[in-house]
């Protein structure tokens, strides 16, 4: 079965993470055949190179792109049976507790940044909301209730959910961005991508706390802040948008030993 073969390329998915991996089998795949055992090598090497978590999404990206594109049944049967006899490491995904940020250098980040950046991780960090929920907010999902501002969201599995933020800080991003239709809204009329938020968030951790951070970790710090607060996982977990409380517990449960507890 491992013999059949097709000559030529993946097609792209149209998920872009997805994509940008198909982009680097095709390239390791130049001058080769598709076949279930170079599949197989390409994840055993890429395993020498890559977190798991990563490994992980190139093999999802591969099996996405064998049902994107027409092809005999036998080879994707064949790279199936491969992918399973394939036992790549588990990504971890517990957030630890020394990742976190802390009210300082939150405060810090935001005191740093220019106006529209500094509303933006300042919004992250009162929510806990995705980056990729963040750009997609439109003025129609904001609506005013009392002292609150409250936004409808859109999340993982078109999940939809409401967050809430303080009205004045509301009209603070509204007379900065001038937005039509987002919230967060570029001069030229569009959201904001998410690669350019990532790169501008990046860039300003390394200049004003000398810290590697991403939109996420914000995400990560509002989930430990109010678990340990509240104490209910369950809220937290609804208010994030997670599958089920027991993702939220899993990466949260900071009840771990400390080098301080062992030495």
């Amino acid at each position: 079965m491992n013999g059949l073969a097709v000559k030529g390329k993946l097609p792209a998915t149209g998920n872009r993470t997805y994509d940008f991996h198909i982009q680097k089998f095709n390239t390791w795949l130049s001058g080769r055949s598709l076949t279930a055992d170079n599949v197989k090598n390409f994840i055993l090497e890429i395993e020498t190179e890559y977190a798991p978590a990563t490994v992980a999404n190139m093999k999802a990206a591969i099996k996405k792109a064998l049902k994107t594109g027409v092809y005999d049944a036998r080879i994707t049967a064949a790279i199936d049976a491969t992918f399973k006899e394939i036992k790549t490491a588990k990504p971890d995904k517990v957030v630890h507790i020394e990742e976190i940020l802390s009210d300082e250098e939150i405060e810090k980040l935001i005191e740093d940044c220019p106006d529209w950046l500094g509303h933006i991780i300042k919004i992250l960090a009162l929510t806990g909301m995705r980056i990729s929920e963040l750009t997609g907010i439109k003025m129609t999902d904001c609506t005013k209730e009392g002292k609150n501002l409250y936004i409808s969201i859109i999340g993982k599995g078109k999940k939809q959910r409401r967050i809430f933020i303080p009205y004045t800080f509301y009209t603070e991003i509204v007379k900065t961005f001038r937005g039509k239709i987002f919230l967060f809204e570029t001069t030229r009329g569009n959201g904001y991508s998410r690669k350019f938020l990532w790169k501008m968030i990046n860039d300003i951790g390394c200049l004003s706390i000398d810290r590697d951070i991403h939109p996420h970790l914000f995400r990560h710090t509002f989930a430990t802040k109010h678990i340990k607060k509240r104490g209910s996982v369950k809220a937290v977990s609804l208010y994030l948008g997670h599958a089920s409380t027991a993702t939220t517990e899993n990466m949260y449960n900071h009840d771990e030993l400390k080098p301080e507890d062992i030495y």
